[in-house]
């Protein structure tokens, strides 16, 4: 596997969220590349939050800086919940829902997970939520909450600089916005990539969006079909 830095590049954030462009950070959902992590460093991370707008260039220096070693891994496993609710929306699934009481969460952190209940717009539903990758996204943001590590604005977390430096905090954050976009995307304009698989936000007049790129997977799909119609 190739230890390169990966170069983001804005067809990297297609999503029209960050949960959304986080679940998309590897190189093919449906036909993974031998090379397809795209979250190989501590570097690749902390690049990544500041070419999303997520980070300014001092607090992605304070990521890029994280000496944990388990830092990098926990960011994929969080992107790996993501990807598992979102994808699972995109497609219809049916979810499991399994009740808040199935899974251990202190008094403390319960109490904090209420704050950010509170948070989500339009009163919807909050005893309840699907499967147990939401659960561990849930679990996540409960710890740092309760531990006052991520502050809110409105329903979007935020970190104070020195926050950046912590391995907990910043991998908080990531799993409070996939909470955040659970709670409020539209659910009938989530789609998967019919070609690569990664997910996004169809905020076309029309509400036929197919592709994640017309520049990528759309361009490639018309070459694909051109080759196939010549060959018949």
């Amino acid at each position: 596997m190739s230890h390169a830095h990966t170069e983001w590049v804005p067809d990297h954030f297609i999503g029209g969220h960050p949960a959304l462009d986080l679940s998309n950070a590897v190189f093919d959902r449906r036909a993974p590349a031998a090379d397809n992590e795209l979250f190989k460093s501590v570097r690749d991370v902390a690049n990544w939050f500041n070419a999303s707008g997520l980070a300014d260039d001092r607090q992605a220096q304070a990521v890029a800086e994280i000496a944990d070693g388990r830092f990098v891994e926990r960011v994929r496993e969080v992107r790996e919940a993501s990807f598992q609710v979102f994808e699972s929306i995109a497609a219809g699934k049916p979810s499991a829902v399994e009740p808040l009481d199935h899974f251990t969460v202190s008094r403390k952190r319960r109490a904090a997970l209420t704050l950010c209940f509170d948070a989500i717009p339009d009163g919807k539903p909050l005893h309840t939520f699907p499967g147990i990758a939401l659960g561990m996204l849930f679990s996540r943001t409960a710890s740092s909450l309760a531990a006052g590590s991520i502050e809110l604005d409105r329903t979007r977390p935020k970190l104070a600089l020195a926050r950046w430096r912590d391995p907990d905090a910043v991998t908080a954050l990531l799993a409070m916005l996939s909470i955040e976009a659970f709670f409020t995307l539209p659910r009938d304009r989530l789609h998967s990539c019919p070609r690569c698989g990664w997910l996004f936000l169809d905020t076309s007049r029309g509400g036929k969006r197919r592709w994640c790129s017309m520049r990528t997977c759309g361009n490639r799909e018309k070459v694909s079909r051109h080759r196939d119609h010549a060959h018949a």
